[in-house]
């Protein structure tokens, strides 16, 4: 809820790519438990750079490369996009000597161990010589991002190819292989060197050449974006049938564990004929409706609302695409508005006090409705939709606690408050003590609005 401040930096290839493919990157790496450490979240002066006179104190469970017999115990120091180990938590760690300190590698792979199987597996097998190369990647619907390491951005999780051809070929050497189920494919034995990639799968394309490069000692890595120019169109009516102009959709993956195409298309708008159109999108199962995902806006006062006119996810129409297939005349029908509650959300400290400040967010169906920094006299007054469950999140501002010029204090955040769909109006009290955003960690179940 406050205003982050970082650096802004960029890294290739990208901060988790397999070691295997830039065995040049390997310096320091060991398996260890930060048991000490000066971490500062908020250091004096709050430069974006200050955080690099901070370290962790590593005992060392396992060590691959770069450290002495005698270092069992380490001090390594941060750096930019080099990770944040965590105290009593067992972390993979990849880092670089400078002088006689050691720093996290930037834009390296310190991680947790247990993201870290295939560099551990990797390094294992290259110290007991039992090393072969392999070439291995995944070809994915509409992706864009690094070959080397998936990169899900704004739309989450990849978005697999299955049953497409894949083709590497170097000189004389030629491997004929098909995705798996989840677009991912493997070559073993390969030997070093350069190889061609092409792809095939019916009804998409390439739009750029790729090449792939086994190092020696080392592995490659091939992650490349298929396209095609599926597309929907319709209108948007009115309870009443009359067309709503000016309304904002959401178009989102029917399979769990992707993010909505709304941020990616900038959103899709009814004209004021309530006509909309969407070109270039994957072949798949899509979902269409109006506040189903990432909503800040109440238009006309509309609940979550899926293609056709269902204000229940269960009765949604399913959206099925084909590779270049254009579906048009679809009707999505909203019900008629809501009308809105009153819920007052009281803040307070453990002991009862009130906080000066303090932020609140309402969630529904995954989206924010509402974010309000208004807390008067330790209250949040809402307005919120009738007949719609909600996630409240809120926290106080604690002002005593590591001031910085970006932020006037540490947020401190209440337990997530469920709100369930409900027409009058209703108080609610939170408190709160946790010292980490508890929005950042929770698994928000998806809430179906009630009729």
């Amino acid at each position: 809820m406050s205003q982050l401040h970082a650096i802004v930096y960029s890294c290739s290839p990208p901060a988790g790519t397999p070691l295997c493919q830039f065995p040049e990157k390997v310096d320091i790496t060991f398996i260890g438990t930060p048991i000490d450490s000066n971490y500062d979240p908020n250091p004096p002066g709050g430069s974006d750079v200050a955080f690099l006179g901070m370290w962790y104190r590593f005992s060392v469970k396992e060590s691959f490369t770069g450290l002495r017999p005698q270092e069992r115990e380490v001090v390594v120091w941060l750096s930019v996009g080099g990770g944040k180990p965590e105290i009593g938590r067992t972390f993979f760690v990849h880092a670089v000597r400078e002088g006689r300190q050691i720093r996290l590698a930037a834009c390296g792979n310190t991680r947790p161990v247990e993201e870290a199987t295939t560099d551990i597996q990797y390094l294992r097998e290259r110290l007991r010589g039992q090393f072969r190369s392999y070439i291995s990647g995944s070809v994915l619907r509409h992706y864009k991002g690094s070959q080397y390491f998936v990169e899900t951005g704004l739309d989450g999780a990849p978005r697999g190819l299955p049953g497409a051809i894949v083709v590497l070929r170097n000189g004389n050497t030629t491997f004929d292989l098909k995705t798996d189920e989840r677009g991912q494919f493997r070559a073993d034995d390969t030997v070093p060197g350069k190889y061609s990639m092409s792809l095939e799968s019916a009804g998409y394309r390439t739009i750029k050449s790729y090449t792939i490069e086994v190092p020696s000692n080392g592995c490659g890595i091939g992650h490349a974006g298929m396209f095609t120019n599926a597309g929907i169109g319709g209108v948007v009516r009115r309870a009443d049938g009359t067309p709503a102009g000016g309304v904002e959709l959401d178009l989102i993956d029917a399979e769990p564990g992707y993010r909505s195409f709304t941020g990616k298309l900038d959103m899709i708008e009814t004209g004021k004929d309530g006509k909309f159109s969407v070109a270039g999108l994957p072949s798949g199962r899509f979902l269409l409706g109006v506040n189903i995902k990432e909503s800040s806006r109440y238009p006309d006062q509309t609940p979550p609302t899926y293609y056709p006119g269902a204000v229940d996810r269960s009765k949604a129409q399913v959206i099925e695409l084909t590779p270049n297939e254009s579906k048009a005349g679809l009707i999505l029908t909203l019900p008629p508005p809501r009308a809105f509650r009153t819920v007052r959300v009281h803040l307070r400290w453990p002991d009862g006090r009130i906080p000066a400040r303090g932020a609140i967010d309402a969630w529904a169906n995954e989206g924010i409705y509402v974010s309000k920094y208004e807390l008067k006299n330790g209250t949040f007054d809402l307005q919120l939709l009738q007949g719609v469950d909600y996630w409240l999140t809120a926290a106080a501002l604690d002002e005593t606690r590591q001031p910085t010029p970006y932020a006037r204090g540490t947020w401190v955040y209440a337990d997530n408050y469920r709100l369930s769909a409900g027409d009058d109006p209703v108080e609610v009290t939170v408190t709160a003590h946790f010292a980490e955003p508890q929005w950042a960690n929770a698994v928000y179940s998806r809430m179906d609005t009630k009729k």
